[in-house]
């Protein structure tokens, strides 16, 4: 597990962690650090890969939760919130929290997944996504699909139109997922802006989301990712 690099004025906000994961071995050693719901999804999924990285990365996710919790991993109650999107619903033997627990978000893809975590006195929103880059894929049928008209006159106009949607469409999942929403149905909600470096351009349709933030991640060859989040300020002016 790496962390990845981030701006001085984020680091002290949230921190997104790199996990590799071995898809063709049993994740029996993850299995002791889940809840039982969590292992009972791990037995439903027909595939080593699938098992793998729903186990290892929520085994993760609970150890890096528990340090900032103070507690152990398996005493921290994750439950599926909003549009299944996963959150600490408490930590068992305490009761009530002297501050906000973290935010989370996770994403995995082929072999990789990432896990931010950050500080919920200072953030309203967080969200993460990573995609395994497909070179066959045909960037114009999903444009069509989910990408606003900006999105698409920027493929149209970009020299390699499938290495410009990769980081348009992980940023989009980014949001929406910190957003906590179904993303099939807000695919057109927002609308991404690529800009010279890490960081992106976020236009929200959605009045209560405004205030949301994009960057770029670099995680590995032949991957996309990226990290949206709304600072807490900005998430109670949209909300007020």
């Amino acid at each position: 597990m790496r962390r990845i690099p981030l701006p001085e004025c984020l680091d002290n906000r949230m921190a997104v962690h790199c996990v590799s994961l071995c898809l063709d071995e049993e994740p029996h050693d993850a299995l002791p650090l889940l809840s039982e719901p969590e292992r009972l999804t791990v037995s439903r999924y027909r595939q080593c890969a699938d098992r793998v990285r729903f186990a290892k990365t929520r085994a993760v996710t609970r150890i890096l939760l528990s340090r900032r919790l103070d507690c152990p991993p398996q005493a921290i109650d994750i439950v599926p919130g909003a549009c299944n999107k996963p959150e600490i619903k408490g930590i068992k033997g305490r009761k009530g929290h002297a501050t906000p627990v973290p935010l989370f978000n996770v994403s995995h893809s082929g072999s990789l997944a990432l896990i931010a975590i950050g500080d919920a006195t200072q953030l309203a929103n967080l969200g993460v996504d990573i995609e395994q880059c497909d070179p066959a894929l045909d960037p114009f049928q999903i444009a069509d699909i989910g990408c606003t008209e900006p999105e698409k006159a920027c493929l149209r106009h970009a020299s390699d139109p499938l290495r410009t949607l990769y980081p348009i469409w992980v940023a989009k999942e980014a949001v929406l997922k910190a957003v906590g929403v179904g993303i099939p149905d807000h695919l057109q909600s927002v609308s991404i802006e690529l800009r010279p470096g890490p960081e992106i351009g976020v236009h929200c349709h959605i009045a209560d989301w405004h205030g949301m933030q994009g960057r770029a991640l670099e995680v590995a060859e032949g991957y996309a990712a990226a990290l949206a989040w709304r600072d807490r300020k900005n998430g109670e002016i949209a909300n007020g």
